[in-house]
């Protein structure tokens, strides 16, 4: 049960545990800034808080969430936020709403600034670092969730350079998911201890789901998760089909995920019948439950223009499902890692020849196993929630 308290135009919503919590010394009181939204689907950002956040406030009651969140008319109020205010309410996106954004949440910012512990960012895109402007020195987490896309694009432009800067020397600490990351938050300003390594957490289930092996006889079953859009190149999963069947060797394609526009539907559906695999292209569509999607194929294929860390690479690891990336974001740092497949360039003939590849020996069972051991040592929402508070811990205010 919620209660709600209107003030002007926002929404408070408390939840019950959030009233009749103790409130003691050891108390974390998190404001956390999510510009996209609350839920998940297929937002990779949304779904590592999400899975983060719950385990943490499962784990750790002591710990108490307000959620500052762009209300997008059809999210769900994730059961760990204590508080949620919908700052803004919105579902356009583009420079109008990163403004009315910026300036809410800065609203916010000021009016809790003297009651949080900590202002975490999910994201350190512009329209979170404004805000953290006005909050005390000392009290801001930073998140980076895509690689020379949030702190990475910003020291390309003086103003934003001296924003991100300016939070940066005075932030509390900040949290990595690659290398790169890491480097740019130290460019940002904080020290090199004041900067932790986190994974993209997943849902426990598929690390205990016993792994499906690949039928032998069968055809070479390639999937993709994610939505279907021209900066994740799905059409070259189309065109690979074609030229293992064109080398006798047989193969399907399972896309789970909505698509991007009509347009990036047609362009696939009609790459497809111009080739003649269209009974070997499989359009699954947006899915509320995704783990068993990792059950229709044996490989993911992710040949993107630009990822962060990818949910989909992380769940594939946990399923055991070998993969085929390309060296964008820490895609490549995490498959070298794991030992979990093969890293490619955006081009049709290298994904056919890694495809080959596991089809040789025991390739795919390795890869399998080393992506499940991975996975169990660093991507348990457990793991990340504690790599999460022991930064914390270790970089008081």
């Amino acid at each position: 049960m919620t209660t709600e308290e209107v003030r002007g135009r926002f929404v408070l919503r408390r939840t019950a545990s959030a009233r009749s919590g103790s409130v003691g010394a050891t108390e974390l009181r998190v404001l956390l800034l999510s510009p996209w939204g609350a839920s998940g689907g297929y937002s990779g950002p949304l779904t590592f808080m999400n899975r983060m956040w719950s385990e943490i406030t499962a784990r750790h009651p002591n710990v108490r969430v307000t959620l500052l969140h762009r209300d997008r008319g059809q999210d769900r109020a994730p059961e760990w936020a204590h508080e949620i205010i919908p700052a803004v309410r919105s579902e356009e996106f583009g420079r109008v709403a990163q403004v009315r954004w910026m300036f809410a949440a800065a609203f916010w910012v000021i009016r809790y600034r003297r009651s949080a512990d900590v202002i975490h960012l999910q994201g350190t895109y512009l329209t979170n670092l404004f805000p953290s402007l006005f909050a005390r020195r000392g009290s801001v987490v930073m998140l980076p969730v895509l690689e020379d896309g949030d702190l990475g694009g910003l020291q390309r432009a003086s103003a934003k350079r001296w924003i991100a800067r300016r939070v940066g020397t005075r932030a509390r600490s900040g949290f990595a998911l690659s290398g790169g990351i890491a480097r740019e938050l130290e460019r940002a300003g904080l020290e090199a201890h004041r900067v932790g390594r986190l994974s993209n957490p997943v849902d426990p289930r598929m690390i205990a789901e016993a792994p499906s092996s690949p039928d032998p006889e069968g055809p070479v079953r390639l999937g993709f998760v994610g939505k279907l859009g021209p900066l994740k190149n799905p059409h070259l999963l189309v065109e690979a089909s074609a030229a293992l069947r064109d080398i006798g060797r047989a193969s399907e394609v399972h896309f789970f995920g909505p698509f991007a526009s009509l347009a990036m539907e047609q362009r696939l559906r009609g790459i497809a019948a111009d080739l003649k695999v269209e009974d070997q292209i499989h359009f699954h569509g947006f899915q509320n439950e995704i783990l068993p999607a990792f059950d229709s194929f044996d490989i993911l294929v992710l040949p993107s223009e630009q990822e962060g860390l990818p949910g989909s690479l992380m769940e594939a690891f946990a399923m055991g499902k070998p993969v085929i990336v390309t060296d964008v974001g820490s895609m490549a740092e995490y498959v070298h890692r794991a030992g979990a497949g093969r890293v490619v360039r955006a081009r049709t003939d290298e994904i056919v020849d890694a495809v080959l590849s596991f089809d040789r020996g025991d390739t795919w069972t390795t890869a399998s196993r080393s992506a499940r051991a991975f996975a169990s040592e660093h991507l348990d929402p457990k793991v990340v929630a504690d790599q999460y508070l022991h930064q914390i811990e270790r970089t008081p205010r």
